[in-house]
């Protein structure tokens, strides 16, 4: 791959080009859907537990909010494509 064999490139970029739009919303909700990674040594202590777990809550909401969204956005390009055939 360092030496940029094409028989080893062209299908990582087929690969990317190809599910683009896969991949940045995939990459869009990693930001907020990652699970906090708390050091051991911290793992005992009560505050952060009660804020990781009103993360965790936080996340679940954040997801059906999101998926939501998705209906509605998706839901509305139908709606603009046939205004648009209609017309």
């Amino acid at each position: 791959m360092l030496n940029g064999d094409r028989k080893v490139i062209y299908p990582i970029y087929y690969f990317l080009l190809k599910n683009v739009n896969i991949l940045k919303k995939r990459a869009y909700l990693a930001k907020f859907l990652v699970p906090l990674d708390i050091p051991e040594e911290f793992a005992g202590d009560p505050e952060l537990k009660r804020l990781n777990e009103q993360m965790k809550e936080l996340q679940a909401e954040f997801q059906i909010v999101h998926e939501e969204y998705e209906g509605i956005e998706s839901s509305s390009l139908v709606c603009n494509y046939l205004y648009l055939e209609s017309n």
